[in-house]
């Protein structure tokens, strides 16, 4: 009696146990079944039953918390690790960002980027209580000149024109970012770095070439040649990191890429920049864009012949253009004239830079492929005709100084009358261009030149597309 009992209660003792074994850890497709797991690795017997991928989110010994741990630990390891990269990205001098990036377009793990980088550039341990303050006084003129000058004081620094511009734009930043851009990289790392940056020129331009497909979105056009990166001669002056967005094909909308100008502090210039700022000013706090850019595409010239008064509308792109230009002695009425429309339409595109004003802004008058590319000064961009500006582009001369000899000569070639070149608005009363006169005006094959403009524009010639007096 007693031995029956023993057996029972040891069949009793061994039936729960069997029911109350659990597996520590089942597999994901056992998990999501919501079925019974055996823990086998590294194939469960539910997965090799119904044929499937069997994977476990821990590993071998761990319990589901622990790997829940280990993979947070992970995540946050390789959050660090970004941003240590983004941090040296943000801070770090032209040599290092061009290093990073073309390890990272060379799908280099963050971990391994930052080992590299932390033995190729010396790290400095603390910075002196002097190299902070002056540090802090950088950043405050900085900060200034920007409220103070708008975007324009800021350009020659991003334009890298030279090596006086490049040390500018160093000189505020912080003392680990001074260290960079003075470090040179061994000659195992420039190599490794040459060969990165050939990767990821030559891959970007292969994949353009392969597509022979390829076309550009409306309004899209080519800026640069699709020529690889070499990395043995420069092809031009500008830093590295600059030469490689050259070599690949810029791909915007043309209405949205702004010629490339700074302020020389000249007049005109201080005229464009104090305006144009102004009045994005305005409608940044909410004033309406046409009271800003005026009534587009008539271009109002009442101001031209006449001086303001308080009846007049505020100022505007119209008024702006009218007021610069009938300060201006000895030049033909008709080009000053022919100047309002193009001034008027190039103002406004800078205060609002939208594809319906920059389709309403002549041609002509539209910076081209060079003022879009290379820093120059801004009046620069106010001459009238591409030929002109090009040619200064290539080196600099007075044109649009009150006076000026040459630039007086200049004709639009229009046969007619004032009243015919400019009308007075049915509902306004106030004097504006005519569509006839605008339409010739605006056509660079009516504009000419003396052949006295040879003597200080020798390459300037016909077959560009100006015409020259005899």
């Amino acid at each position: 009696m007693a031995t029956r009992e023993a057996d029972d209660m040891s069949s009793i003792s061994a039936s729960v146990a069997k029911r109350t074994k659990l597996t520590q850890v089942a597999c994901d497709k056992c998990r999501s079944r919501k079925s019974k797991c055996d823990g086998s690795r590294p194939v469960c017997g539910k997965c090799i039953q119904f044929s499937t991928k069997c994977v476990y989110i821990a590993e071998a010994g761990e319990t589901r918390g622990q790997s829940i741990h280990r993979a947070n630990r992970e995540l946050q390891e390789q959050l660090d690790s970004y941003k240590a990269l983004f941090e040296h990205l943000r801070s770090g001098s032209t040599d290092v960002r061009v290093d990073i990036l073309a390890q990272l377009t060379a799908n280099e793990p963050p971990e391994e980027i930052l080992r590299r980088f932390n033995k190729n550039y010396q790290l400095p341990v603390h910075e002196n209580a002097t190299a902070r303050s002056s540090r802090q006084q950088g950043k405050h003129r900085a900060t200034d000149a920007f409220e103070e000058g708008g975007i324009a004081d800021g350009v020659p620094a991003l334009a890298h024109a030279g090596q006086e511009i490049t040390s500018t734009a160093t000189e505020d930043l912080p003392q680990e970012s001074q260290v960079f851009a003075t470090s040179h990289l061994n000659p195992q790392a420039q190599a490794a770095k040459a060969e990165l940056l050939q990767r990821f020129s030559c891959a970007r331009v292969a994949g353009i070439s392969d597509d022979t497909q390829r076309q550009l979105p409306t309004g899209a056009v080519h800026r640069f040649g699709n020529l690889p990166l070499s990395s043995a001669v420069q092809a031009n002056h500008y830093p590295m990191d600059v030469q490689v967005q050259q070599m690949l094909n810029l791909q915007t909308h043309e209405y949205a890429i702004p010629s490339c100008i700074w302020s020389d502090n000249t007049p005109m210039s201080n005229l464009f920049f104090s305006f144009r700022d102004g009045a994005r000013k305005m409608i940044a706090n909410g004033t309406p864009a046409h009271v800003v850019i005026g009534h587009a595409p008539q271009f109002d010239v009442e101001l031209f012949f006449r001086d303001r008064n308080d009846q007049d509308p505020p100022h505007n792109a119209d008024s702006w253009a009218c007021e610069v230009l009938k300060s201006v002695s000895d030049f033909d009425i008709f080009v000053l004239l022919a100047s309002c429309a193009l001034y008027t339409a190039y103002m406004r595109w800078n205060i609002l830079p939208t594809a319906e004003l920059y389709a309403l802004m002549p041609p002509m008058i539209r910076p081209t492929r060079h003022q879009r590319c290379l820093p120059h000064a801004m009046p620069l961009d106010l001459v009238p005709h591409p030929v002109i500006r090009e040619a200064l582009l290539g080196q600099y001369r007075d044109w649009l100084s009150p006076g000026t000899l040459h630039s007086g000569a200049t004709s639009v070639g229009w046969p007619y009358s004032i009243e015919s070149a400019v009308s007075v608005d049915s509902l306004t009363g106030r004097r504006v261009l005519t569509n006839a006169f605008i339409e010739h005006a605006t056509n660079p094959d009516n504009w000419s030149l003396d052949k006295s403009i040879r003597d200080m524009y020798p390459e300037i010639d016909e077959d560009l597309g100006f015409r020259i007096r005899h």
